[in-house]
C-alpha cells in the first residue's frame, strides 16, 4: 500500500502538469540553465521513475556543481492564474525537490543524504563556531535537504536575529516547519503553496485564535517553495523566536498577537522562562516605544519660502526644458531630504541646503550658495528641449547618517542614437560629507568605468550601505534597454560587482524619444529588491550581486488609456519596491495592477485587479491593515489580498483613471503617524489612514487640508520630518511648522535615502 501512495505523489511531483519547471517562451536575458542542463534534469526524473536511485543522486550532485549561478523558471503558483513567471537558482530548485521526493521517493533522499551529510555537518558547525552569517547561508543553499538542514536554517535565523536582521530571521525559522505558517491544510504533501505568515489570520479573525491554533498545527498541508520536512527541533522553542522578530521590527501588536497564538498552540510554553521573557522583552519595547501624534497639524502658511528651477513640459513635443511650457503641465521634479535640522534639494545643477528652521542658507547663510555646483547651465542637464522625451526628470537625493549621495549628469538615460555622446556614461556618482559641511569626498564624481560600462548611465541617487554604494544602471541600444545593477566601494570608488542582466526589453508603445527614467534601488537586511520598469522584478545578494529570485510580470499597455492624460510609464518610475514585513510590494510603469511576492522566495501573494491600480505613481507605505498608494487618486489597498478598499477621489465614469477626478495629485505624499498628506494643485489634504466602518464598506475619513493658493504656493512632493512639512513645488521649497511640535516619521519605502533601513 505504502508502495502505491509513492507511486501516486511520485507521478504527481513530475507531472508536466504540476509545472515544477515549466518552460514558455523564455526571455534571452535571463542567465538560465542551459539545454544540457534541463536535459539532465530530465534524465534524473527518468531514473527516478525506473528506481535507479544512486544513478540519480548521482546527475543531481553533478547538476548542482555544473549549473553554478544559472536560474530555473519554476511554477511557484500553480493554483493561479496570474501572469508572474519565476526564477530561482538551479540548487535552491534542486534542494526543494529533494525535500518533496523525501515523500514521493524517499530512498533518493536517504541515498542523496548518505552521501552529503558529513559535509553538511561540517559546514553547518564552521558556521556556528565562526557565527558567521555568510557561511550559515551558504551552508543552508548548498544542504537544505540534508538531514542538518533543518539546524542550518535556525542558526541562519538565530544568527540574523543577533544581527538585528528580523525579518531574514523569521523567513529562517518559518521554512523550518510548516507549522510555523498558515499555509492551507488539506493539500496534497508535496503541493506547491504560498508561504503565508501567520500574521493575516491574526489580523482578519483577533477572536478566533483557538481555531488558528488548531488549523496550522495540522501536518497535512503542502509546502511552500524551499522549505525543510520532519524536523525534530523544537516546535515551541522556535515559535517563541516569531514574537521576538515581531518586537525587533517594533510591530508590538503583531508580537503580543504571535505570543498569545504560540500560548494557545503548545499548553507546556505558558508561564514557561522563555515565554517569560518574551513577555518581558514586549513590555520594554512598549515602554521604549514612543508613537507619533496623530494630532499633529501644521500652519496654514509656511515660515519660509525659496524659489527653484523652474521646469515645464512642452506638450507640442513632449519634452521637457525650461520656463516656456503651460503651467498647467507642469510636475514637480524635486524631492527634498533632511539631516541634523537642515532640509537639502538637489535643484537641476545645483545641491542647495537651508536651515529647516529659519531658511538660511547652509553651510553658508547666503541663500545664494549652494553645497555643490557642477558648473553645468540646467539646459545641460535637462534633456534637450528641442527633442521628444519620454518621462520626467526626477532630482532625489539619499541621505544616510552623516552621507549624502547625489546621481549628476544629464537627466537622460537613454539617448537617442543621434543624441548618444562617445564615449562614455554621461552620469556620475556624487557622496557628500555633511559633517564636513558637505565636503566632496575624494575618488568623487565617480563616472562609470568607460570600458565595460560607458554606453550604460546610472539611474537614480544610489543607495549607500555601510561602506557600499548600490545603484542601478541602464543601456540603451537601438529601442532595446538592458537592466542592471552596480555595486562599488564607498571610499575608492572601485566596482566590486555587477549583477547579470537583470531585463532587456523595449519601453511599450513608445514613439522615438530620449527616454528620462529614475528607478531606485530597496535594501533591506543584506538583499536588494530592485526593478527598472522592463518586465522583471529581482532580488540580489548585495555582498556577491548573485540573483536570488527573479520575477516576471505581464507588461501592460495603458498608454492605450484614452482617459489618461499622460502616459503613465512616464510618471510611473519613482516607485521602488515597497517592503513590509514578509511582502515585497510592486508598482511597475509597464505592468496595469499592483502585486505583492514573498520578499524571501519571489513566490506570488497577490496581484491586484487588472487595471484596478493601474494609475498608481507612488507607494506610500503601509498601516496594519493597508498599502497607502497614490497616483490620480489615492488608494487603500489590502495588504493580505491586494483588494482595493477605498478610493479618494472618485471619477466620473466606473473605469479604472475613468473621467477626469478632482482633486488630482499633484506629487509624491507623506505618511506620517496615523496620518496621510495628499498633495493636490491648489491644497494639502489630510486623511486618517485607518478607515472608518461603515454599514457597507470601509470609507474615507478627511481631517484636514491646507490651502496652498493663499501663500501662492501649488501642490507638490511632501517630506515630513523633525515636526515640519516640507513642500517642494514645481519652482519653490516651502517649509510648514506644526502648530504643537511633535516627532513625525516619513512612510516607509520611500525613496529618500533616510527613509531606507541601512547597516
Amino acid at each position: 500500500m505504502r508502495f502505491l501512495v509513492c507511486q501516486a505523489l511520485l507521478s504527481l511531483l513530475i507531472s508536466p502538469g504540476l509545472g515544477w519547471a515549466q518552460r514558455g517562451a523564455v526571455p534571452a536575458d535571463i542567465p538560465e540553465l542551459e539545454t544540457s542542463g534541463r536535459i539532465a534534469l530530465q534524465q534524473i526524473d527518468q531514473l527516478i521513475g525506473a528506481q535507479s536511485w544512486d544513478a540519480a543522486v548521482d546527475e543531481i550532485l553533478r547538476l548542482a556543481d555544473t549549473a553554478g549561478d544559472r536560474l530555473i523558471q519554476v511554477d511557484l503558483d500553480p493554483n493561479t492564474t496570474e501572469s508572474l513567471q519565476h526564477w530561482v537558482p538551479v540548487r535552491d530548485y534542486l534542494n526543494d525537490r529533494l525535500v518533496r521526493w523525501g515523500l514521493a521517493a524517499p530512498e533518493v533522499l536517504s541515498r542523496y543524504r548518505q552521501r552529503i551529510d558529513s559535509l553538511a555537518a561540517s559546514a553547518v558547525e564552521a558556521a556556528e563556531a565562526q557565527k558567521d552569517l555568510g557561511q550559515a547561508d551558504r551552508a543552508v543553499r548548498e544542504f537544505l535537504a540534508s538531514s542538518h538542514g533543518d539546524v542550518a536554517l535556525r542558526l541562519q535565523a538565530d544568527l540574523a536575529i543577533d544581527r538585528g536582521w528580523a525579518q531574514r530571521g523569521r523567513d529562517a525559522l518559518v521554512r523550518i516547519d510548516s507549522r510555523l505558517q498558515a499555509t492551507g491544510v488539506g493539500e496534497n504533501p508535496v503541493a506547491m503553496v504560498p508561504a503565508v505568515a501567520w500574521n493575516p489570520l491574526l489580523v482578519r479573525y483577533p477572536k478566533s485564535v483557538g481555531a488558528i491554533a488548531e488549523q496550522v498545527s495540522r501536518d497535512d498541508r503542502g509546502l511552500s517553495f524551499g522549505s525543510y520536512r520532519g524536523t525534530a527541533l523544537s516546535l515551541p522553542e522556535l515559535a517563541a523566536r516569531l514574537p521576538y522578530c515581531s518586537v525587533l521590527q517594533g510591530d508590538i501588536p503583531r508580537a503580543e498577537r504571535e505570543l498569545e497564538l504560540v500560548q494557545t498552540m503548545f499548553e507546556a510554553f505558558a508561564d514557561s522562562p522563555a515565554e517569560q521573557t518574551l513577555r518581558r522583552a514586549i513590555a520594554a519595547a512598549k515602554e521604549e516605544s514612543t508613537a507619533p501624534d496623530a494630532a499633529v497639524r501644521f500652519a496654514e502658511f509656511p515660515i519660509w519660502t525659496t524659489p527653484l528651477h523652474r521646469i515645464d513640459r512642452d506638450p507640442t513635443l513632449d519634452s521637457v526644458g525650461g520656463s516656456s511650457g503651460a503651467a498647467g503641465s507642469r510636475r514637480s521634479s524635486y524631492f527634498p531630504a533632511v539631516w541634523n535640522g537642515r532640509v537639502f534639494v538637489h535643484d537641476v545643477n545645483r545641491i542647495v541646503g537651508f536651515d529647516l528652521r529659519t531658511g538660511a542658507g547652509w553651510p553658508i547663510e547666503d541663500s545664494n550658495s549652494a553645497v555643490f555646483d557642477t558648473g553645468q547651465p540646467p539646459e545641460e542637464i535637462l534633456p534637450p528641449a528641442a527633442l521628444p522625451a519620454s518621462g520626467w526628470p526626477r532630482f532625489t537625493l539619499n541621505v544616510v547618517g552623516d552621507r549624502m549621495v547625489a546621481r549628476l549628469g544629464p537627466a537622460v538615460t537613454g539617448w537617442l542614437p543621434v543624441m548618444r555622446k562617445p564615449p562614455g556614461s554621461a552620469s556620475s556618482v556624487a557622496v557628500f560629507d555633511l559633517d564636513g559641511e558637505g565636503r566632496l569626498l575624494d575618488a568623487y564624481p565617480k563616472s562609470l568605468d568607460a570600458e565595460e560600462l560607458g554606453d550604460y548611465e546610472i539611474e537614480a541617487p544610489p543607495m549607500l550601505v555601510g561602506d557600499r554604494i548600490f545603484c542601478g544602471i541602464t543601456r540603451r541600444a537601438g529601442s532595446l534597454y538592458t537592466s542592471r545593477v552596480l555595486c562599488i566601494d564607498l571610499r575608492s570608488g572601485q566596482r566590486l560587482w555587477i549583477s547579470p542582466e537583470l531585463a532587456v526589453g523595449p519601453m511599450p508603445n513608445q514613439p522615438p524619444a530620449n527616454r528620462v527614467s529614475h528607478a531606485t534601488v530597496a535594501y533591506r537586511e543584506g538583499m536588494l529588491f530592485y526593478h527598472a520598469n522592463l518586465g522583471t522584478v529581482s532580488a540580489i545578494d548585495a555582498q556577491t550581486g548573485k540573483i536570488r529570485w527573479l520575477v516576471r510580470y505581464q507588461r501592460g499597455s495603458a498608454h492605450d488609456n484614452p482617459y489618461r492624460d499622460e502616459p503613465f510609464v512616464d510618471d510611473r518610475d519613482l516607485s521602488p519596491v515597497l517592503l513590509d514585513a514578509e511582502l515585497a510590494i510592486v508598482a511597475a510603469a509597464d505592468c496595469d495592477r499592483v502585486f505583492a511576492l514573498d520578499s524571501a522566495t519571489g513566490q506570488t501573494l497577490w496581484t491586484s485587479g487588472p487595471e484596478l491600480a493601474e494609475d498608481v505613481e507612488c507607494l506610500l507605505g503601509t498601516t496594519a491593515t493597508h498599502v497607502i498608494a497614490s497616483g490620480d487618486r489615492l488608494y487603500w489597498i489590502d495588504k493580505f489580498t491586494g483588494r482595493v478598499d477605498a478610493v479618494f477621489a472618485g471619477g466620473s465614469t466606473s473605469l479604472a483613471a475613468g473621467g477626469s477626478s478632482q482633486p488630482r495629485t499633484a506629487g509624491r505624499g507623506a505618511i506620517a503617524g496615523d496620518r496621510i498628506y495628499w498633495p493636490t494643485d491648489d491644497a494639502i489634504l489630510v486623511f486618517d489612514a485607518v478607515l472608518a466602518d461603515t454599514d457597507t464598506r470601509p470609507a474615507v475619513r478627511m481631517v484636514d487640508r491646507i490651502d496652498l493658493l493663499p501663500s501662492d504656493l501649488r501642490g507638490g512632493n511632501l517630506l515630513i520630518r523633525d515636526g515640519y512639512l516640507i513642500l517642494a513645488s514645481p519652482d519653490r521649497l516651502a517649509v510648514f511648522d506644526s502648530l504643537e511640535f511633535k516627532v513625525a516619521t516619513i512612510a516607509p519605502g520611500s525613496p529618500i535615502g533616510e527613509t531606507l533601513k541601512h547597516e
